[in-house]
């Protein structure tokens, strides 16, 4: 699956290990909330651009520089599981956020937005950020 505006890294040894970091994200995020399975791919560089998503549609691109960045994963998740779209203001769910948000932080705001969508998803939140 391509991006318009990112280029898939061709899989290798390395792209595997960035790929890796992501999926360890995930699992994460699958401990505060039942996730679908969601198909990463690992990106390029881009000049202004973290990551994507595929709105609801279970599948996000990272950048190599953020794949191991916890904001810009669950970030991610939420537009790809859960088709959560920009909050402005928001430290997660704004369209420019800092890929260096504190876990807790980061974790608040997943479930509170997970939360909200959890109908549409079909997903079921597991337990309640500290």
């Amino acid at each position: 699956m391509k991006h318009e505006l990112l280029k898939n890294k061709e899989m290798s040894a390395e792209v595997y290990a960035l790929r890796r970091e992501v999926i360890n994200l995930i699992h994460e995020a699958k401990k505060l909330v039942d996730l679908p399975r969601i198909e990463v791919r690992v990106t390029d560089r881009h000049r202004i651009i973290l990551g994507a998503a595929k709105m609801s549609q279970n599948v996000i691109w990272i950048t190599e520089e953020t794949v191991a960045s916890r904001a810009v994963v669950f970030h991610e998740i939420l537009h790809a599981v859960f088709g959560q779209e920009h909050i402005e203001g928001c430290p997660l769910m704004a369209a420019n956020i800092d890929p260096h948000l504190d876990s807790k932080t980061c974790d608040r705001l997943f479930l509170k937005y997970a939360k909200k969508q959890v109908p549409k998803a079909k997903a079921k939140v597991r337990k309640e950020a500290a």
